[in-house]
Formats: structure tokens, C-alpha cells, sequence
């Protein structure tokens, strides 16, 4: 019985170790997933404005957590054009994505390394798949953090996790 006793308390205190161990992995998958889906949308936008040929705009809303993918009609001068303006907002209408209640938008960072001054970041994505660049962070409640780094020159979307 006595033996019975010991193994029971060792395989409870083993169990209350991987316990922890497995809720802190679980809290980090959220930001992971988050980040993936924050650079799939910015690969998104990149290929649409590649694709349609105008430019198109990932804007993040850094207080709401929310980022809007949309067609940069302004830019491109579809606004001008009767014709064209209605077709392309009926076929490229803006994508929104909100990020978890446990993962937010720390900073932005422009391609040069400045800190975005407003609550509204934007990343414009070319026709010739270049982009205005940056550094978008995210962080979850634990205060880990990751990097969403868009290339000036090329356009293209890393993840990485700190």
C-alpha cells in the first residue's frame, strides 16, 4: 500500500509539471496562429495587387486589432474612371481579420525602422509586387512577442518569433 502511495504521488507531481508545460505552449499557439494568418493576409494583398494590376493597402488598426486588406483605388486612379470604379469594388471588396482577444498589435515599425505615430498603419502593395516595407509586432497576454516583416523591395512576408 505503501508503495501503491509513492507511485501515485510521483505520477501527480510529474502530471502537474507537464500540465503547466502544456498550458504555457497552448497560450503561445495563439500568437503563432495569429501571425501566420496577419503575413497569409499581407500575401493576400500582395498577390490581388499583382493579379489586378493597382495597388492594393493592408491597413492595421493598432487600438482595434484589426487589419482591412482593400484595393488602393485612390492611388490607381479607378475613381476617375466611370466604367471601372463599380466592377472592381464588386469584385475586390475589402477583407477584414480580427486578431484573438489574447494576441494584440504592439507596434509598427515603417520600413526604415521609425515607430508608427498613429493608431493606423498602412502597407501599400505595388503592381510590380514591391511594397512601402515595415515591421508589424505582436505580442499575447504572456508578453511574448512576434514580427511580421514585409520587404521594401520585394514585397515579401516573413514571420518571426521571438
Amino acid at each position: 500500500l505503501i508503495e501503491l502511495l509513492v507511485v501515485l504521488a510521483l505520477i501527480s507531481v510529474f502530471s502537474a509539471f507537464v500540465g503547466v508545460n502544456v498550458a504555457g505552449s497552448l497560450g503561445n499557439m495563439g500568437l503563432k496562429t495569429a501571425s501566420k494568418k496577419v503575413a497569409a493576409s499581407l500575401r493576400y494583398a500582395r498577390s490581388r495587387a499583382i493579379t489586378e494590376s493597382i495597388p492594393y493597402v493592408a491597413l492595421l488598426d493598432l487600438n482595434q486589432n484589426r487589419m482591412t486588406i482593400k484595393p488602393d483605388l485612390v492611388s490607381s486612379g479607378s475613381e476617375k474612371k466611370s466604367g471601372d470604379s463599380a466592377p472592381n469594388m464588386k469584385k475586390s471588396g475589402a477583407k477584414h481579420y480580427d486578431l484573438p482577444e489574447d494576441v494584440k498589435f504592439k507596434n509598427a515599425l515603417t520600413y526604415d525602422g521609425a515607430e508608427s505615430d498613429s493608431r493606423f498603419f498602412a502597407v501599400v502593395f505595388m503592381p510590380n509586387g514591391c511594397s512601402s516595407g515595415g515591421t508589424i509586432l505582436l505580442e499575447n497576454n504572456r508578453e511574448r512577442q512576434s514580427a511580421v516583416k514585409i520587404d521594401f523591395v520585394t514585397g515579401t512576408v516573413r514571420v518571426e518569433m521571438s
